[in-house]
């Protein structure tokens, strides 16, 4: 992964203790995550393919 996109600890950090201070029960902290769940939610079997596709190169499992 490249580590100059990724979210830093302390970013993280506060983060989640925004969600435990308002009692969210799911935290989706990326773009990425959030686009999936709503995919997920409205598209369930291309998200699965999505999914599926991102994994699996020629039947085998590549990431």
């Amino acid at each position: 992964m490249d580590e100059g996109k990724m979210m830093t600890a302390e970013e993280c950090a506060v983060l989640l203790l925004d969600a435990i201070r308002k009692k969210k029960r799911t935290l989706v902290l990326t773009f990425t995550g959030k686009e999936t769940v709503f995919l997920n939610k409205f598209f369930p079997g291309l998200a699965d393919k999505l999914v599926h596709r991102f994994y699996f190169k020629n039947k085998e499992l590549i990431k």
